[in-house]
């Protein structure tokens, strides 16, 4: 059994039901709910996850956190080839479309494979 207030993956947004001081009650159908502490709206006190902020299955925030730090990293690692690869091939080549499009294209592929990496996870 998982203490109240922790979903299957670790801590939940959700916050505790309605005897626990944090709202939530009973809607109109008479289903138990609690507020979820991230976008304020009642959600069934049953839910692991906050279906509005996580999605139906708990993933969205997974695949917007993996977007997020691939993107970074895709940042820095474009900077760090940028800077090499125009290092190698000379100063007449620098442009600012060389390499905003070698950093461009680094980000969208970091946050492609940290999509991806937060879907398998």
């Amino acid at each position: 059994m998982r203490p109240e207030g922790e979903g299957a993956y670790g801590s939940s947004p959700l916050g505790g039901g309605a005897d626990s001081g944090q709202g939530g009650g009973q809607n109109s159908a008479g289903v138990k709910t609690i507020v979820c502490e991230s976008c304020e709206r009642e959600v069934p006190a049953d839910s692991v996850h906050c279906p509005y902020c996580c999605g139906e299955d708990g993933r969205l925030g997974a695949l917007k956190r993996g977007a997020f730090t691939g993107g970074i990293l895709g940042l820095l690692a474009g900077g760090v080839g940028a800077a090499v690869l125009l290092s190698i091939i000379g100063p007449e080549y620098n442009t600012w479309s060389v390499v905003s499009g070698i950093m461009l294209g680094f980000v969208v592929v970091g946050a492609v494979l940290g999509i991806r990496a937060g879907r398998n996870g």
